[in-house]
């Protein structure tokens, strides 16, 4: 169904010489690229679940991708970063556990 791999997590921060700091592209920070990445490849993989799955299962495990999306781009306007940050936390833990349970059970569909 899905490729399930292990990320690479960087545990250095980038410097990067802008023009303006504050425009950088969310897309050029690690975390927001690698979630891109992997919501345009699960976009692909959601269409092939079954109708069944499609609209439970695998809308729940897209609205959660799209909340985390939500969720990272507002720590930074976060007055309360750790408690966003765990909420991105409990959201990963669910949508690991999702996306194990939709590979187990890709032999149903």
């Amino acid at each position: 169904m899905f490729p399930i791999r292990k990320l690479h997590t960087h545990t250095h921060t980038h410097t990067h010489s802008y023009s303006n700091s504050n425009e950088v592209s969310q897309l050029e920070v690690p975390i927001f690229a690698r979630l891109y990445e992997f919501y345009s490849l699960l976009s692909q993989y959601l269409i092939s679940f079954p109708k069944i799955r499609r609209y439970t299962l695998g809308q729940k495990i897209d609205l959660l991708t799209l909340d985390i999306f939500e969720l990272l781009f507002s720590v930074s306007y976060s007055e309360s970063k750790i408690i966003v940050l765990k909420r991105i936390s409990a959201k990963l833990d669910l949508l690991k556990i999702l996306l194990t349970y939709a590979k187990s059970s890709q032999n149903d569909f």
